[in-house]
């Protein structure tokens, strides 16, 4: 165990030079629509780091990320996910019992 004030000059020292968990570095994750977003990505960089793909060579995460997210964003404003799940919602959603019990719970 350490004392307060030894703890607090050991993580001074390095406060600055730890990465820290901007904007600029990382991407919130706070809503469930952002899943797809993580998992595009995940495969992407699996592609990229297997070198399985020549055109994802010339790119960075950063890009990646960025088209992910711009592609995402247009099938969202143009409507195109929603209109498929509307015309055929048994395809895309996979009802669950348990959900209205446990939402009249929490209410």
């Amino acid at each position: 165990k350490i004392d307060s004030t030894t703890r607090k000059v050991l993580y001074s020292k390095n406060f600055n030079k730890v990465e820290s968990f901007s904007e600029k570095s990382y991407v919130n994750m706070d809503t469930l629509f952002q899943f797809v977003d993580a998992q595009l990505f995940a495969l992407l960089v699996d592609l990229k780091d297997n070198g399985e793909h020549e055109f994802l060579d010339i790119k960075t995460y950063q890009e990646i990320y960025k088209h992910i997210r711009e592609s995402v964003d247009l099938c969202h404003r143009d409507g195109v996910i929603k209109d498929e799940v509307a015309r055929n919602p048994e395809k895309y959603l996979v009802l669950d019992k348990g959900m209205i019990p446990m939402l009249r719970r929490y209410k």
